[in-house]
């Protein structure tokens, strides 16, 4: 698939109208890193041979997740970052481990069932 660069230009323009009216191509470029030059031809859907190195910085400015620009290049929304609290994360891989610990019984079972 041939990556949809328009697409990706109107993304970070709609990301960076997100973050308040007053958020500009200067404050995109400062809160990444980047070079205002860099915002610009992203947003002019001019596009470039391959993924600029500074799309992460870009997508952490824009408060998206890291990978969201080469999902809307094919395709994809923009996802948001998710940020939790440590206790939250802790919870969350506990449910997993919880889950899988179940799964892996229930894998077991059926394995001893069938070896009868």
């Amino acid at each position: 698939m041939t990556p949809d660069w328009k697409r990706l230009a109107e993304a970070i323009r709609a990301g960076r109208k997100a973050k308040g009216p007053g958020y500009r191509q200067e404050d995109v470029a400062r809160e990444a890193g980047v070079g205002l030059a860099t915002v610009q031809r992203l947003e002019s859907g001019t596009g470039y041979k391959g993924m600029p190195r500074t799309i992460e910085q870009i997508e952490r400015a824009l408060g998206w997740a890291p990978g969201s620009a080469e999902g809307i290049l094919v395709g994809h929304p923009a996802m948001p970052e998710m940020k939790f609290p440590p206790e939250d994360v802790k919870a969350i891989l506990a449910y997993i481990k919880s889950i899988q610990g179940h799964e892996q019984a229930g894998l077991d079972g059926a394995a001893s069932a069938r070896g009868r």
